[in-house]
């Protein structure tokens, strides 16, 4: 009996590594990598923007780095779907401020959730935008969601939501007087 046993589990041990139950090297997930992966192409793409004055190539990299049809929601505005719509959007807001240089933004919450093919990045983050007319630099306090989706191995914006505490950046202007319900 005891050789069966021992036969046993030789056995059982050599099937289970032929099998591939064991984990695998190149299977695994690596939550930080890919974290670190998804913040090194939002910074290029910040670095991008901040590159140039230029509303309307700021807007045109606002819309890179997407998923075919991303979905963007600003505070008190429409839900922007499309890089047209995205674009068209951006060079309105990008023409009327510009983005900070140097240390724009302190991050207060920052959280990620990730799984191999989607990523959540929840954050709060305050900074400063320039007011092109004024020069008026204006504080801005922000909350953001963004949503990453990846495809072919590269990770993309799917979803970008924010809102900001600020109501100097007066291009949020709803007309909320009423309600015709």
């Amino acid at each position: 009996m005891k050789g069966i046993t021992k036969y046993l589990i030789v056995v059982s041990l050599v099937c289970y590594s032929v099998t591939g139950c064991t984990e695998k090297k190149g299977d695994t997930f690596d939550a930080e990598h890919e974290k670190n992966e998804i913040i090194k192409m939002t910074g290029e793409r910040f670095k991008r923007m901040m590159a140039t004055d230029n509303p309307n190539e700021i807007a045109q990299i606002y819309t890179e780095n997407t998923v075919e049809v991303p979905v963007y929601m600003p505070q008190n505005d429409e839900v922007l779907i499309g890089k047209e719509a995205i674009r068209g959007w951006g060079e309105k807001f990008f023409g009327k401020y510009r983005l900070t240089v140097g240390k724009p933004y302190k991050g207060l919450y920052d959280e990620w959730l990730l799984s191999p093919e989607m990523a959540v990045h929840r954050y709060e983050s305050r900074g400063y935008f320039i007011d092109r007319a004024t020069k008026d630099s204006i504080f801005s306090s922000q909350k953001t969601v963004d949503v990453f989706k990846k495809e072919n191995g590269i990770w993309l914006y799917s979803s970008h939501t924010w809102n900001t505490n600020s109501d100097a950046i007066i291009i949020f202007n709803p007309v909320c007087d009423s309600f015709d319900n």
